[in-house]
Order: C-alpha cells, then structure tokens, then sequence
C-alpha cells in the first residue's frame, strides 16, 4: 500500500499542471506576436532579407547569404535590433520560434519562390548537402529537383545509417513516381522497400 501511495504522489508530481501549461502557450503567443510586430517596424529591404532567410531551418551558412542577398547590409538593422546573430561563420535568428513564425506567416507563393532561390543557390555551389536541396525542392514544389536528387539524398542517408531521414526522402520521390521511365520507378520502389523493411 506504501509503494502504490509513493507511485501516485509521483505520478501526480510528474503530470503537467494545466494552469502553467496555458499560462506557457500564452507566453510563446505573446512572443510571437511581439517578433511579428518588431519585424514589421523594419525597413522593407530588411524584412524581405529576414523573409528570404527565415525559409532556412537553423543556421545560415555564410556563403549562402552572400548568394541569396549579395551581401550583409540589409541585415545590419536586424541585428542591431537583436534578431539575428552574424558571425563570419553564417547567420542564426536568435529564437528558433520567432523564425519559424516567420517562415509560416507568409503567403505560401512567396514562401515557395524564397525556397525556389535557396535550392538554386545550393544547386550551384559545389559540395552542397544533398538533403537541404531536396528540402527546398519540396518546399518550392520543384518536382523535377525532387526526381533528380531525392534518390541521391535517400541513397546517402541510408549510407550513413539515418534510415528515417531516407525513408522520408524516397517518399518525396514516390509521390511523383509516375513522372519517372517504368525502370526507374522499379529501382525507386524496390530502394523504398528496403527502407520500409
């Protein structure tokens, strides 16, 4: 009787208290909100720079900002204000959230043409990760990049081991299987199964 009183006292311990709970969602909403506004007070240039790098998960690598706003200085208001970090190794918002509601507050045609730059700009670097350019691709709805280097990136991962990771890349690739010849939608699906298995 002793063991089952100590169970519930921490299990009662361990539930999340529902008051903190939405006192926390609050306080992220409040957050957001509060971002959204700083960043309209911006100059127009500095929020379309901060909206061509919010497409971005985590960190922007420095070479990439060059190639997708030819420079830093539409940056240098945002930083001043303290929503990004630049340091000669790349770029980061300094709040994970505060860039993804960026990312999600706008109109998804701009969003899709934002991703479109960044899988171009990765296309044309040498030695760029396979993975981001099938992330942007799918994001950019670019159906012919997600056919040429899905099975790429699927390949690789499963090479490394990160067999989730490639399973979602060949799903990518399978969800426009029928624009591809009858053998390489054999060798796409056979991949797929080993995967799955």
């Amino acid at each position: 009787a002793a063991v089952r009183a100590r169970r519930r006292r921490r299990q009662r311990r361990r539930a999340p208290d529902p008051v903190v709970f939405t006192l926390l969602l609050v306080m992220i909403a409040q957050r957001l909100i509060d971002a959204r506004q700083r960043i309209q007070q911006l100059s127009p240039e500095t929020q379309v720079a901060l909206d061509q790098l919010a497409v971005v998960p985590s960190h922007v690598v420095s070479w990439l900002v060059m190639a997708l706003l030819g420079g830093t200085a539409p940056l240098a208001e945002a930083e001043e204000r303290g929503m990004v970090e630049l340091r000669p190794e790349g770029l980061t918002f300094r709040h994970e959230l505060a860039r993804h509601a960026l990312e999600h507050s706008m109109p998804a045609s701009r969003r899709m043409a934002f991703n479109r730059a960044v899988m171009e700009a990765l296309l044309a670097h040498d030695h760029a990760d396979l993975s981001r350019i099938v992330h942007h691709a799918v994001a950019a709805g670019e159906v012919p990049t997600i056919l040429s280097y899905g099975p790429l990136a699927a390949r690789e991962a499963a090479q490394a081991g990160a067999h989730s990771q490639a399973l979602a890349h060949y799903e990518h690739v399978v969800a426009h299987l029928e624009a591809l010849p009858d053998r390489a939608q054999a060798q796409i699906l056979v991949e797929y199964a080993w995967q799955l298995y």
